[in-house]
């Protein structure tokens, strides 16, 4: 699980010692005062994604992906809109502990919840 979220959250090792991996680059000659700036804005970055990936590896993060459909789509928005979400991972990840929650204490409202229309007619 470990490669599988190195791979999804940047392709930067992660040392066991932080200085064994070097995320400056050496000032060239001549370095006009933008191209520090640029140079050190892409040691800051890569340090973020660094810390990132990391983060990602101890908190045991595992990528979901799904192909949504316009309608889908336009749901996800409007519950995001509804509860202030600025992200819809975390509208979707409140939606799935919640509704996980449900199915754990009450079967019979679980089932009433996942039976909408639309799943009844595909059933037919």
């Amino acid at each position: 699980m470990a490669d599988k979220a190195l791979k999804t959250y940047g392709r930067l090792p992660a040392p066991a010692d932080p200085d064994s991996f070097d995320l400056y680059e050496p000032a060239p000659e001549g370095e006009t005062p933008d191209e520090r700036k640029r140079r050190q804005a892409r040691i800051r970055k890569r340090k973020q994604r660094l810390a990132e990936a990391k983060a990602a590896l101890e908190k045991g993060v595992i990528p979901v992906a799904f192909d949504a459909y316009p309608g889908t789509a336009e749901d996800v928005a409007t519950i995001c809109d509804a509860g202030e979400f600025e992200e819809f991972q975390e509208a979707i990840t409140l939606i799935l502990r919640n509704v996980a929650n449900l199915a754990r204490r009450d079967r019979h409202a679980f089932a009433q919840f996942i039976s909408i229309p639309s799943r009844k007619e595909a059933d037919q």
